[in-house]
Formats: structure tokens, sequence, C-alpha cells
């Protein structure tokens, strides 16, 4: 930040108005113009903006900076510049280098000093000339001719300059030989300047055109324009364009005079109405949303902008208000809370709808395993979400057979959990399907169990006939006698066992091919393994195989024999927890996963 920056900033950081915009002014008025704007203006507009976009200054700051760096430039083209398209001044000295004039330089060439300090030629540098002017696109271009009887060299560069800025400008001549040059030359959109009151003159006429575009473009403007004056009693309206007339249904004659807060009404927002009192009596600009009345009584909401407005010494003059109409916005975001709200009470009831489900499906893993002798049960059940696929039991079915099983839906969620369930009922609790039976007390002579390859045909032709669900479910499951070490087995679509022996790699048995349940009738097979006292038989769920981590790699069957073996020496129960927490471990949290299962039985005699 050079020197001259900084005292002007420091004034804006700490509010002091006054100062900054005095500091601004004595450089304003000891630079000239190149000078002020490429070393003071400029830096200063890019100091402002980047301290403005990192957060360094407030907005009210900003604006504060933005209103002096306005009363700057004004200051500057007040003599010679109807709007931010300002009049250029330039001439050019006899070596040909082109210059611009500032405050003085239009004072020399308009005032009592008279034309001869003006010095333009006698070789235009019209290339120039015209490509200054296209920089900025001003209204006027003004040259200084020196001399009462230009050359026709001058007259011809010139009649060039004019025809090159007639597009966009027009060409204002000073100088005792202006009349003269402009007689010969025959210049389009030319005029001789031979008076300070003839530049005054044409500085009105572009003005008062300026504002006249400005007032109709105020006029047609969709959103509603008014300015009031602070400086009256009870700050009131002095100008309302069309659209303000078109937004409330007031016209001009019913509301100049008064203040702006007709339009308020019983929904009008306390809060709002405060803030604007506070903007209003700082001084400083403002943005709300309130609700207003339009004059047959309508409600509207009404996106309402204030700003102030100052004069070069930086006196509040009026306000700027705009208002925009935002009543189908507002009735949107009503809607959309509405239907957001409605969503979040349908969510909570299903949620609770959800967790009492899974209340209900937990209900049926099993409470306690069976105590018998000769064998030991454990199972562990992770599901992915509130409602899982997966479904197991441990049944003991007479003296010497406990059953095991291990069932997995197709997909997940509501449909998937509710089959789980049916599937589990039609297993364990009904009468008709001659499956196990839940440790009931048989009468002699006991018939045998049902066999592992019968239940499965059995659960099959029941989904298949009352088609339960569109989903279809694997399935593992087994008989073991405790006295004899006999393990039957089935599987349905389902992975099939893994078997642990004292002193050997842990072993995959197979898996006979049998379609998943529910499907089509079919049948199943069954196949046999005898069991040695330590030997284990574990049930697991795809969930565990094809678990995945972040490289998108699967745990897969090798891993889980390895884990196994190296889990073999502890407690059953300690062996599936090991197991899991290594399948954790390696699952990625951020991978779509799977409901895991496990189910364990170690034969002890």
């Amino acid at each position: 930040m050079s020197d001259r920056l900084q005292p002007i900033v420091a004034a804006i950081e700490s509010f002091d108005y006054a100062t900054a915009n005095a500091a601004l002014g004595r450089l304003a008025a000891l630079l000239p113009v190149r000078e002020l704007v490429g070393e003071v203006v400029f830096p200063l507009m890019r100091l402002i903006g980047d301290r403005w976009h990192n957060g360094t200054l407030s907005i009210t700051q900003e604006h504060m900076a933005s209103a002096i760096l306005r009363n700057l430039m004004g200051g500057m083209v007040r003599l010679h510049a109807p709007s931010t398209q300002p009049v250029r001044i330039l001439f050019a000295t006899p070596s040909g280098e082109l210059h611009e004039f500032g405050i003085l330089g239009a004072a020399m060439l308009a005032g009592s000093a008279g034309f001869e300090t003006v010095y333009l030629g006698p070789n235009l540098p019209d290339r120039e000339i015209v490509a200054a002017a296209e920089q900025t696109l001003p209204k006027a271009v003004v040259l200084g001719i020196t001399g009462s009887d230009p050359t026709a060299s001058t007259i011809a560069e010139l009649r060039l300059i004019a025809s090159q800025l007639a597009q966009f400008s027009e060409l204002w001549l000073g100088g005792r030989g202006a009349k003269k040059a402009l007689t010969a030359g025959g210049l389009a959109r030319a005029y001789a300047l031979e008076s300070f009151e003839e530049l005054e003159a044409h500085l009105s006429r572009l003005k008062g055109e300026e504002l006249l575009l400005r007032d109709r473009a105020m006029g047609a403007a969709t959103e509603g324009i008014v300015i009031s004056d602070p400086n009256q009693s009870d700050n009131p309206l002095i100008y309302v364009n069309e659209g303000f007339e078109r937004l409330t249904g007031y016209s001009r004659r019913e509301v100049l005079g008064r203040n702006c807060r007709f339009l308020q009404g019983t929904g009008t927002d306390l809060t709002a109405l405060v803030q604007i009192r506070e903007c209003i009596r700082e001084r400083r600009d403002c943005l709300v949303e309130l609700l207003n009345y339009r004059k047959d009584g309508t409600p509207f909401w009404n996106r309402l902008s204030i700003a102030p407005l100052r004069d070069a010494n930086g006196r509040l003059t009026h306000f700027v208000g705009v208002q925009s109409d935002i009543t189908a916005r507002k009735l949107a975001e009503e809607r959309l809370a509405a239907a957001n709200a409605e969503i979040l009470t349908s969510n909570n009831r299903m949620k609770r709808d959800l967790e009492a489900a899974a209340k209900v499906q937990q209900a049926l893993l099993p409470t306690s395993l069976p105590h018998v002798q000769g064998a030991e049960f454990a199972w562990l059940f992770k599901p992915t979400a509130e409602l899982g696929g997966d479904q197991l039991n441990v049944l003991r079915l007479d003296d010497v057979h406990v059953a095991l099983y291990l069932l997995d839906v197709s997909g997940h969620g509501v449909p998937s959990a509710l089959m789980a369930v049916a599937a589990s009922l039609l297993l364990s609790r009904r009468p008709d399907v001659p499956a196990f039976r839940l440790g009931e007390i048989v009468q002699h002579p006991p018939s045998p169990p049902t066999s592992p390859a019968d239940m499965a045909s059995a659960l099959n032709q029941q989904l298949v006939q009352q088609k339960i669900a569109p989903q279809y479910l694997t399935l593992v499951c087994g008989m073991l006698n405790v006295t004899s070490g006999e393990f039957r087995y089935v599987a349905a679509g389902h992975p099939g066992p893994v078997l642990v022996r004292n002193g050997s790699r842990p072993l995959a048995l197979e898996a006979p091919t049998g379609l998943p349940i529910g499907l089509f009738a079919t049948s199943y097979e069954e196949r046999t393994v005898q069991l040695c006292p330590g030997d284990r038989i574990f049930f697991y769920s795809d969930g565990i195989t094809e678990a995945m981590n972040a490289s998108e790699e699967q745990f897969g069957t090798e891993r889980l024999l390895l884990r196994l073996s190296e889990v073999r020496a502890l407690p059953l129960g300690e062996s599936l927890n090991a197991l899991m927490a290594t399948v954790e471990e390696w699952r990625c949290h951020d991978c779509l996963s799977d409901d895991v299962s496990l189910v364990a039985v170690e034969f002890k005699k």
C-alpha cells in the first residue's frame, strides 16, 4: 500500500467518512487526472475490492468507500462530464505527444485564461485520439485548436477524427479557429466552443438527455423504485416510478409527500420494521423481506432494498428504495417447508415402525442356546440397517438331535426382513409344516425329526405356493446327533459349512447344488460328515466373504478359513467375535455392505 493510500484506508477502516473524503479531495486538487486515476483511484478500488472479498471490510465500510470514490469521480468530471461516461479533453504537444487535461485544463480551455494555452497540431495524432476515446466511450471529446486560421491539413485530420468518433461521441472544438474549422470541415456531430457558457450548455444538454433516459428506464422497471427525502419531516416520498404504482396499486398523487409506512399492516414483521428504522436512523443501507399490503388490502411479500445517497461533501440527501414482489418465492418456500415437515414426520414415524419391526425380528433370534451334553453352540448377527435380511436359529429337536440354520433373503430393507421373519416362523413355529420342532416333549414312540433336505423342500414348496414375497432366500441348515457326532446338512443356494478339525486346516465342505428357496418347485440333497470331539462347524452368510475394502477387494473364502484357523484355540463364542472384528477392520464403511450372520457348533463328546 502506498503512502498516499494509507491514511485514506485507515480512515475507511475507522468509519471516518469526513477524513477519508478530505484526504482524497486533497490528492485530487494536487495531482493531474492521469496520475490521480492511475496511482490513487484504481489502486484504491482494487484494494477495497480485495479486502471486501476476503472479509477484512464490512459491507458498511465497502459502501462508504464506494461513496467516497463516486464523490471523487464526480468532482473530477463536474466541469466536463454528464455521467460515468466522461467528456475527454485532449491536446497534443508540437512533437505529437497526446495528453489529457484535468480540471485545470478544462478551465484553461473554456475560461478567461484564453485558448492560447491549448496547443493541438499541426499534425493531429488522430489514431491516438480515437484510441483514447474508444477506451472509455465518452459522450464527447474536446479538442483545442491554436491559431485563428487552421490549415487544410488540420481540417482534414479533424474530419477524419470526427468520422471515427461519430458512432459514439460528439466532437467539441475549442480555440480561436474552432468555428472556422467547423465550417470549413463540414464535421458531423461537431460543435464550436467559444465560451465557458457554451461548454456548460452542451454539458447540460447531454446531462438532460441522460437524466431523461434514466427516468424512462426507472419508470419502465418492473421493480418499484422510490426516493425519499430524509431532510424533510417524516422522510416523505418525493418520487415513485410506474413499477411502484403497478406493485402497490397506489398512484403517485396518493403517495408523494407521505412516509412509505402506509404499506405496512397487521402481518408485517416487527423485527423487519425495527431493522428498517435503525438503518434510516444510522443512515446506512439495508435489505429486508417483509409482508406489505396493496391498496386493495391484498398482502404481498416485499424484498426491500434501501440505500442512502450523499452529495460531494458526504452529506445525506436522499434514500433510494427498490421494492420487488417475491410472493411467489415465499409461497414456494412455505410449501417446501410444509412438505419437509411432513416428510420429517413421516420419516420419524417410519423410523419408529422400523425400530419396532427390528425388535420383532430380533425376538426371533435365539434368546438362549440349547444346553445338551456333547455339544456347544454360538451365534452372531449384525445387520447393516435397522432391519436385516438374515435370520438364524438353534433348535433342540429331541434328546439327541439339535438343528441349526442360517438363511439370507435377497435384497435389503423391509421386504427382505419380512420374508426372513416369515421363513423363520415357517421353520420354527408352523405345526402344519414338517419342519423342526421347538424342543417339544414328544410322546413315545417318538417320530424321527425331519431331515434337513425334507425341511428345505417343504419350506420351498410353502413359499412357492403362497408367493409370500417377490424375493428369494438362500439357506444352509444342519442337524447334529449329539451322541454319535453325525452331522447332516443341506445348502440351498448358500455357501456350504466350514469344518474346523483339531490339528487340521479349516475345510469348506461341499455345498450340494440346489436352487435358492422360493423360486421354483424343486428338491434338495443333503450331505453327512462325521464329527470327532473338538471339531467345529461354522455357518456364515456372504456378508463376510463379500465384504469389500477400500480397494474394492473382497474378504473372500481363503481369508475366512485362515482367520478361523488362527482363532481355533479360542472358546467358540470368542472365535466368532474375533472373526467379526477382522471383517470389520477389513470392510470399507463407505462401501455397500451386507448383513453378517454366523452360527457355530462344537462337538464335545
